[in-house]
């Protein structure tokens, strides 16, 4: 699993377009290793930040729920 996004300007040194770029690098790695990855950084930049992280890095009720829920779905792939 990836990094969530780190706020919703991107601001700072570990904004979210060096998390994505961080992100690329491991869905290349896992692709590249065959290992499954659930990436939901793009899915959570696009939503409303405060309803899914609680500080604005670390996730909320909500934001483990959405977690669960995709790593839920690729756990369904292999059943």
């Amino acid at each position: 699993m990836q990094p969530p996004p780190w706020s919703p300007d991107g601001a700072g040194s570990h904004g979210n377009d060096r998390i994505r770029e961080f992100n690329q690098a491991v869905g290349r790695v896992a692709a590249d290793s065959g290992v499954a990855l659930v990436d939901c950084f793009e899915e959570v930049l696009a939503g409303d930040h405060a309803a899914l992280l609680h500080d604005g890095l670390h996730p909320n009720g909500a934001g483990h729920q959405l977690l669960a829920d995709r790593i839920g779905e690729r756990l369904a792939r292999w059943l």
